[in-house]
């Protein structure tokens, strides 16, 4: 490679790194525990997920609602989730960033947290947000995008312009001096984890950027789906459907293992449904659109019909986190995210280093003046 171009490389790694560092602290630290949020919420909530399973009819969602209006007046419902597994509770989603948990036989509230109640929702606000709203997204997803630049010029810079230190690439020597061990641990420790990184960075960029998505899209030879803004047509005299006739409706695609039903913005909006089923894989879910007085299925988006750039989309999420991968990756993307914490700790100390060292040069080269 060019002489011009490393220290250029170089630079570039430097200024991102020091203007993104903390940044990529706080992301890494609240991603990494995201690997296992589904066991989590198993271990240390259940009483948020859960109640005693016994024999008898579930209760509908209109019951719920007048339950929850009834012990939340000023709340405003603007979705349900349901599940299929025994005793599991049926979540009320509020525009305040309540989730309120409901007996699926009685209706009544078991359990009520929010954003900040919740540690791990807590955890992905700021993993997301950095607690700064609208702002706060903007500044994550440029950071990331950054990021994946400083992984890939990371990975350039690893690479030695002199073949006799190619044995040094993948070790850490431990006995050396503090600052070369530093150095190892942000040079090899960096190496190791690079190609986990790059799948973290990419698909965080699939969920911040359009243009990720269409270049998914793109490379895989799939055409990206277009959803069509429905609506319903309007029949004076005529109640408009409701969400239990929505998941009655539902029935002959299979049994669920989540239900998500929000509620539709107006008289016009037509009824939404995403059903989500058992996988391994890639993340198979339908949803259904009907309209809301003549109850006509309006569209219908099936796994069954997924492109190779449908499951990239699907996969996203699983792929993020480590759990495509199931216990393995989890644990693996979970040791990513604390060595990818000290990246920053350790280029800034090299900085640090450097620059001392250059500061002490023009000291010397000043007093032989």
């Amino acid at each position: 490679m060019k002489k011009t171009v490393k220290p250029f490389l170089l630079k570039v790694h430097r200024i991102l790194g020091l203007v993104s560092g903390a940044i990529v602290l706080v992301v890494a630290l609240t991603g990494c525990l995201w690997a296992f949020e589904e066991d989590l919420r198993e271990w240390t909530q259940r009483k948020y997920y859960y109640v005693t399973p016994r024999q008898a009819e579930k209760a509908s969602l209109d019951v719920i609602g007048k339950k929850v209006k009834a012990a939340f007046p000023k709340e405003k419902i603007t979705q349900y989730r349901l599940r299929s597994a025994p005793g599991a509770t049926v979540f009320a989603y509020t525009k305040s960033e309540k989730v309120i948990s409901a007996d699926p036989y009685t209706g009544e509230i078991v359990a009520v947290r929010t954003t900040f109640s919740d540690p791990l929702a807590f955890l992905l606000k700021i993993h997301r947000t950095l607690l700064l709203g609208e702002t706060g997204k903007i500044i994550i997803e440029y950071n990331c995008l950054v990021f994946f630049i400083l992984v890939l010029t990371g990975l350039i810079l690893w690479w030695p312009d002199n073949r006799r230190f190619v044995k040094d690439l993948f070790r850490i020597k431990w006995s050396a001096k503090p600052a070369r061990r530093n150095y190892d641990l942000h040079k090899v420790g960096g190496f190791y984890i690079s190609l986990i990184l790059l799948v973290i960075a990419w698909t965080g960029l699939y969920f911040s950027f359009d243009w990720a998505k269409n270049f998914t899209y793109l490379i895989t030879g799939s055409r990206k789906p277009v959803e069509k803004k429905w609506k319903s047509d309007y029949q004076p005299g005529i109640q408009p459907m409701t969400l239990d006739e929505a998941l009655e409706l539902a029935k002959p695609y299979g049994t669920y293992t989540w239900a998500i039903v929000p509620i539709p913005a107006d008289s016009l909006a037509p009824v939404k449904i995403t059903l989500r089923y058992p996988y391994k894989w890639v993340r198979k879910q339908n949803v259904l659109q009907y309209d809301a007085y003549s109850r006509e299925l309006l569209q219908a988006d099936l796994y069954q019909n997924y492109n190779a750039g449908d499951n990239m989309r699907m996969a996203n999420f699983d792929l993020h986190t480590g759990r495509f991968f199931g216990w393995p990756g989890k644990i693996l993307f979970f040791l990513t995210g604390l060595i990818t914490a000290t990246l920053p700790v350790t280029g800034f100390l090299i900085w640090r280093k450097r620059r001392k060292k250059k500061a002490r040069r023009q000291v010397a080269v000043g007093a032989e003046g």
